[in-house]
């Protein structure tokens, strides 16, 4: 027998017992009470980013093909070779770790007031994403969605932006935003003098 709510079907569920630190649970019902859902939900969420953690060493490279794709057809825009009007030093450097990637490269991609660094960040992410060397941050994807949105010239409709972050995600290992990330962060802007 099926079960709904409202009307709708609610997908069958497999029961299970786990068990968890003390400290642990406390987490989990203070992080259930401020987002206001289950314990469980919440279960399921942190399985389902263990799950997309393990299998990132692989990029999606079809998710690639589609986002290059997409940033093709920005490249065949016609618009006044401006450039922005806001930079930050490129550093574009071939190294063999992985490469975490400013969300100014993801934006000039996508705005074509700029052809040359346009094909210039194109082939950044085309040298790093197939070879699974990019990685994104959860920063790093929100001010592209805003950038992409309301800075660039020929903006990219909310739909097309958000496209455009749901195919990049599964392209690129993206790094969670921890307090511990924050922490390091900090660090080595403190260490090595760079703006954070």
């Amino acid at each position: 027998m099926d079960i709904t709510v409202g009307g709708d079907p609610v997908p069958r569920m497999v029961r299970k017992q786990v068990y968890i630190e003390p400290e642990q649970e406390t987490l989990l019902k203070r992080r259930s009470r401020e987002l206001a859902v289950s314990e469980a939900a919440l279960i399921r969420r942190g399985i389902e980013q263990a799950a997309r953690a393990g299998s990132s060493a692989l990029p999606d490279l079809k998710a690639w093909e589609a986002a290059r794709r997409f940033i093709q057809q920005r490249l065949a825009i016609v618009a006044p070779q401006t450039g922005r009007t806001w930079t930050r030093e490129e550093l574009y450097e071939e190294r063999l770790e992985r490469f975490l990637v400013d969300s100014n490269v993801l934006v000039s991609v996508h705005d074509p007031r700029d052809h040359a660094k346009q094909k210039r960040a194109l082939a950044v992410l085309d040298a790093l994403i197939p070879r699974g060397l990019a990685v994104l941050s959860v920063q790093c994807l929100t001010e592209f969605l805003h950038a992409a949105r309301w800075r660039l010239l020929e903006p990219l409709p909310p739909e097309d932006a958000l496209a455009q972050v749901e195919r990049f995600v599964p392209a690129c290992p993206v790094l969670d935003l921890t307090p511990m990330v924050v922490l390091e962060g900090c660090r080595g802007s403190n260490a090595h003098s760079l703006s954070l």
